[in-house]
C-alpha cells in the first residue's frame, strides 16, 4: 500500500494528475482507511476545479469516527479550501470558525478567516485574528501595514453606509499605523470635504499625492475642485510643477498642467507640456487628442489634422496587431 502511495506522489510531482487520481482511487477501493489516500484526491480534485467532489471528499471523512485529531484537522482545513474556491462562503467561515476552535494558532485557518471576513465585507471583526497571527509570525512591519489595510478597508464599508464619523476614526486608525498609505489619506480627503471642511480635505489630498509617485487623473481632480474651493486656484499649477520637477514621468500631472494651463489662456504653455507629454508616450492618445483640440482653438487647422490623424493611425496599427494576434 506505501509503495502505491509512493507511486501516486511521483506522478503529482510529474504533473501527471489523471495518472495520480487513478492510483490513488485504485488505494482507497482496496483499504478505505487509508485517510491520506482520501486527502489527497479531495486535493486532486480541487486543483482541477471539480469542486463539488472535493467538498464530499472531506465532508465524508469527518463524518468517520475513526480518524485521527490530525487527520481530522487535515480533512476540515481542505474544507474550508474546497468551500472557498465554491463561492460558499458563510459555510467555509463555519468550518474555519470550527478549525480554529481546534487549532487556535493555525496560520492558514487565521489568514483564511481573516479573507473571509474582508469578502463579507466585514473587515474590523477581522483584526483580532490578524492581531492573533502576527504573534505567530512576528513580522512587526508587514503586520502594521495589514492592519492598515484592514482599517482602510473599515473605512470604506463604514462610508459606504452613511456611518461618516466611524469611517473617519477607523481611516485614522489606518494612517496611524501606516502613515504613507496614500489611499488613505485620499478617503480622509473625500469625507471632510463630504462636510464642507475643504481645507482639511486639500491637506489630506495633498498629503496623498505627496505618498503616491502616481497620483492618477481622480486625485488630481479632487486637488482642482479643493484649490478653487479655498480659493487658492492659483496655486495649483505651482503643485502639478513640484510634482514634475520629482517625476517628470508624471503623465497625468502633465496632462493636468496642460488643462489648466489652457483653461487660464496660456495656450503656448499647455502646448509645450502636451508635446512633451507625446514625445515622452507617443502612444497616450488622450494627449495627442488634447494636443490636436488645442492646435484647432488657436485656428491651426493643418497641424490639428496632422495631429489627429497620427492618433488615428496608431489605433488603427494598434487595432489589427491586436487582430494579427494568435
Amino acid at each position: 500500500m506505501a509503495d502505491a502511495l509512493g507511486r501516486a506522489l511521483v506522478c503529482v510531482l510529474d504533473g501527471e494528475a489523471a495518472d495520480a487520481e487513478g492510483r490513488l482511487q485504485a488505494v482507497v477501493a482496496r483499504d478505505s482507511t487509508q485517510v491520506l489516500a482520501y486527502l489527497a484526491l479531495g486535493r486532486l480534485f480541487r486543483r482541477r476545479g471539480d469542486v463539488g467532489r472535493a467538498i464530499r471528499v472531506h465532508q465524508n471523512l469527518l463524518l468517520r469516527s475513526d480518524l485521527e485529531p490530525a487527520e481530522r484537522d487535515l480533512a476540515l482545513r481542505g474544507l474550508v479550501d474546497d468551500l472557498r474556491q465554491g463561492g460558499f462562503l458563510q459555510r467555509a467561515a463555519d468550518a474555519c470558525d470550527e478549525l480554529l476552535s481546534r487549532c487556535p494558532r493555525d496560520r492558514g485557518a487565521l489568514r483564511a478567516r481573516i479573507e473571509l471576513y474582508r469578502a463579507a465585507g466585514a473587515p474590523e471583526r477581522a483584526l483580532p485574528l490578524l492581531a492573533r497571527l502576527q504573534r505567530e509570525e512576528g513580522a512587526a512591519d508587514d503586520a502594521r501595514r495589514a492592519e492598515a489595510a484592514l482599517w482602510l478597508e473599515a473605512a470604506q464599508a463604514a462610508q459606504r453606509e452613511g456611518r461618516a464619523a466611524d469611517a473617519r476614526r477607523a481611516v485614522r486608525k489606518a494612517l496611524r499605523r501606516a502613515p504613507a498609505l496614500a489611499a488613505a489619506w485620499t478617503l480622509l480627503g473625500e469625507l471632510e470635504a463630504e462636510r464642507g471642511r475643504s481645507r482639511r480635505a486639500l491637506a489630506a489630498w495633498r498629503k496623498a499625492a505627496s505618498c503616491a509617485p502616481l497620483a492618477g487623473p481622480a486625485l488630481y481632480a479632487r486637488l482642482r475642485s479643493a484649490f478653487a474651493a479655498v480659493g487658492r486656484a492659483g496655486e495649483y499649477p505651482a503643485l502639478l510643477r513640484e510634482r514634475l520637477a520629482e517625476n517628470p514621468g508624471d503623465g497625468d500631472a502633465r496632462l493636468e498642467l496642460a488643462s489648466v494651463l489652457s483653461e487660464r489662456g496660456e495656450a503656448s504653455a499647455a502646448e509645450a507640456e502636451l508635446r512633451e507629454l507625446v514625445r515622452r508616450e507617443p502612444g497616450r492618445a488622450d494627449a495627442a487628442l488634447a494636443l490636436g483640440r488645442l492646435l484647432a482653438e488657436g485656428r491651426r487647422f493643418e497641424e490639428a489634422c496632422g495631429v489627429f490623424a497620427a492618433v488615428q493611425g496608431a489605433g488603427a496599427a494598434r487595432a489589427g496587431a491586436a487582430g494579427a494576434a494568435p
